[in-house]
Parts: structure tokens; C-alpha cells; sequence
């Protein structure tokens, strides 16, 4: 258990967070307690370091749907673009082969 000491009253949770306005203690996946809209962290103390927020798992999976969804598009215009180098060094090629077949004629 992690201790946060707070207005002179200590309180106890596994895990206690600090974001960029809040202090929030939590054991297992139960929020125990919370600070928030906190503007002035001095008056709290903790038994080592806080631990880091554990990221919302909607948000992380439209950031991943996103992310996805970018890959696609990407993927989709390197092969274009892979599509039409294939046809110009094709084209390069026939011109080669008909410049060396003319001068052997």
C-alpha cells in the first residue's frame, strides 16, 4: 500500500496518481480517494513516487483505430506508387530493348 499525506490525514491505495490538476489514489481498479482541481501540490506528500496514469482504454483503442486506419492510407499509396515505378522501369525496359534491337539491324 502507498501512503499520500494530505491536509494532515494520511490516506492509503495501491496505486496513487497525480495528473495535471488531480491526485487520485486507487486500489485495484476502485478510485478510494481523490483530489481534484488541485492547483498547489505542496501541501501533499507521498511515500515515494507517483504512479503513472493508466491510459482509458476507449481512448486507446480509438487511438489505435486511428492509427490503423492511417497505416491503411499509407500502405495504400506506397503500393500506387510501387504500381506506377513497376510500369515506368517496365517501359524503360521495352526502350532499352528496342534502342539495342535497332542498332543491330
Amino acid at each position: 500500500m502507498r501512503t499520500l499525506t494530505a491536509l494532515g490525514e494520511q490516506f492509503e491505495a495501491k496505486r496513487i496518481v497525480k495528473t495535471v490538476d488531480s491526485i487520485i489514489g486507487y486500489s485495484d481498479q476502485t478510485e478510494v480517494f481523490a483530489f481534484r482541481g488541485v492547483s498547489d501540490f505542496s501541501t501533499f506528500e507521498i511515500d515515494g513516487e507517483y504512479d503513472e496514469p493508466t491510459p482509458d482504454i476507449s481512448q486507446e483503442v480509438d487511438l489505435l483505430k486511428q492509427q490503423l486506419a492511417e497505416s491503411k492510407a499509407e500502405n495504400q499509396r506506397l503500393a500506387a506508387e510501387s504500381n506506377a515505378n513497376q510500369l515506368a522501369l517496365m517501359e524503360l525496359h521495352m526502350l532499352v530493348l528496342s534502342v539495342v534491337s535497332t542498332d543491330e539491324g
